[in-house]
Formats: C-alpha cells, structure tokens, sequence
C-alpha cells in the first residue's frame, strides 16, 4: 500500500545514515583511543584504514 511505497524507503534511508554515523564516531574513538596509547600517526593512519570497505569505499 501507500506505506509501503513512501515510509519503508524512507526508514531504509534513514537507517543506512545512522549505520554511516556510528561508523564516523567509532573511527573518530579509535582514533583517540591510540592517540592516547602513544600511538603514531603512520600506526593510527593504518589502524584506522582497516574500516574502510574492500573497495577502498
């Protein structure tokens, strides 16, 4: 029906922005996580490169 044709893609849209949100803040704990372990950026750059996507996304 209508709802099936105007919310459901609309919740979809709105569910992939939070699973992008949660992302960026997890990377932006990490990232503070081994800056705080003394970590250097070439090891936190590297760390932080094994959340990216298979396709370099």
């Amino acid at each position: 029906a209508l709802s099936n044709i105007v919310f459901v893609p609309v919740a979809n849209k709105i569910r992939l922005r939070a699973m992008e949100e949660t992302l960026v803040l997890q990377l932006i704990l990490e990232g503070v996580i081994d800056i705080m372990a003394g970590k250097t950026p070439h090891l936190i750059g590297m760390h932080l490169r094994g959340f990216q996507p298979a396709g370099g996304g």
